[in-house]
């Protein structure tokens, strides 16, 4: 507004003849912009030319002007005016008062523009949010609430502050942070300006401004949210000559979850009916079916259900097994790599082979069965040591007597889970008490 070598505190008319208010000048922050028209509000230090009885709009003639240190009451970044440049030549009479908000109190008009969406607008399914002060570089895990909300809490330059990102904390439906100190002013609340989605995760910045609250340093902060690749829910059914397989729905499943069907079947010898091509609910893509007609893997990416496969026209199968899982996955979620080993002989030292994951983090799965006709009921041992850094998730075992053929037809799957690792060539080996004849899947999902 102008160019003076001090600020001061002094009384000013904003119409004509109207009662003088206090006013404060204060020195403009870093990148201020010029006010580049004219107005009627300059500093009477550079100018005696008004009598004392003006009673125009600018600063009262004669006023005192006691000094102050010029300090910026509150995170004003000189971007922009509250009303038109007309009102700083005409004065503000007729016009309604501007509207205040935040702490400490100033107007909305000059406030940063509150633009970004909340945070579950990129991705709704997003279960990890991280907060950074130092550019990225170092990142704090925060606590994730409701509404789009996280808070964490962490010392900064000496000081201990409270971050918490709130939906509509500024304006409806767009991200805000509110960082609070231990000292007086406590709080600030400042808007997110700007979000990038692409590549994930999706990252909102927040400038901020030195001693907004007191002993802030006036970091840019940065928001993260990610979704971690973790599995969500699992469920598996087992049966035999059944015509429909199915397992038990997710009642919370979010937006863009991905989820895995698995589908094994087996007839042993001695058994005459072949095995049937399954048929899987829709909305299912098909990852890998093997040559045998023994496994097969579906995979349904950025879902919006949770409701669980359903596979029909298989009634001639002994021994069926089906697994279901959800996995938190980024939006647009997919299958890669498939490596499947199928109809291996007997042994007990067996492997998956190597899957190679490439891009950015992805989500590992791996699973073993195996399987045995005989007429004795020998057991089946289950697989142990998989190789890191798989774990053992959950085993299914079946043993069922066919009186037709005088068989007992076994058949135990072991599932290794899913597994978050960055790019890279993994495999699975385990190993059996006992040996056998087995099968062995392991792939990738890329989210």
């Amino acid at each position: 507004m102008d160019f003076i070598r001090s600020c001061y505190t002094t009384q000013m008319r904003f119409a004509t003849g109207a009662t003088p208010v206090s006013v404060q000048w204060f020195f403009a922050p870093s990148g201020a912009k010029f006010f580049a028209t004219r107005h009627r509000y300059a500093s009477l230090n550079n100018t005696q030319l008004f009598a004392a009885a003006e009673t125009d709009i600018g600063e009262v003639v004669g006023a005192s002007r006691p000094w102050r240190n010029g300090s910026i009451p509150a995170p004003y970044d000189g971007q922009r005016i509250a009303g038109t440049d007309t009102w700083f030549d005409t004065g503000c009479s007729g016009h309604p008062d501007l509207v205040w908000g935040n702490t400490p109190s100033w107007p909305v008009a000059c406030q940063v523009p509150n633009t970004t969406p909340c945070l579950s607008n990129p991705y709704a399914n997003y279960d990890r949010v991280d907060i950074s002060v130092d550019g990225g570089v170092t990142w704090n895990a925060m606590s994730i609430g409701s509404s789009d909300s996280a808070t964490a809490t962490f010392s900064v330059g000496g000081h201990s502050f409270t971050f918490a990102t709130i939906c509509g904390l500024l304006a409806s439906g767009k991200q805000g942070l509110r960082i609070t100190g231990s000292t007086s002013p406590t709080t600030h609340d400042y808007p997110c300006t700007s979000l990038v989605t692409s590549p994930v995760p999706a990252v909102w910045t927040t400038p901020t401004n030195a001693g907004f609250p007191a002993g802030w340093t006036g970091a840019t902060v940065l928001i993260r949210t990610r979704c971690s690749g973790a599995e969500y829910y699992h469920d598996g059914s087992a049966s035999s000559f059944a015509s429909t397989v199915t397992c038990s729905n997710y009642g919370l499943f979010k937006n863009g979850d991905t989820s895995v069907a698995v589908y094994i079947q087996y007839n042993g010898p001695g058994v005459s009916t072949g095995l049937q091509t399954p048929t899987i609910s829709s909305g299912w893509s098909p990852v890998f079916s093997d040559s045998t007609k023994r496994v097969w893997v579906w995979i349904r990416a950025n879902g919006t259900t949770g409701a669980a496969p359903v596979i029909t026209g298989v009634n001639a199968a002994t021994c069926q097994q089906l697994f279901f899982h959800v996995i938190r996955t980024y939006p647009g979620a997919s299958a890669q790599n498939y490596l499947g080993k199928m109809t291996q002989p007997a042994a007990t030292a067996l492997s998956s082979g190597n899957c190679i994951l490439t891009g950015h983090d992805s989500i590992v799965y791996a699973f073993f069965n195996q399987h045995r006709a005989a007429a004795g009921t020998a057991a089946i041992a289950p697989f142990t040591s998989p190789t890191s850094p798989f774990a053992i998730d959950r085993t299914w075992q079946q043993v069922i007597f066919d009186s037709a053929s005088g068989f007992f037809f076994k058949l135990t799957s072991q599932i290794l889970g899913f597994v978050p690792q960055p790019a890279g060539t993994y495999h699975c080996n385990v190993t059996s008490a006992v040996s056998v004849e087995w099968d062995s899947g392991i792939f990738a999902i890329h989210h």
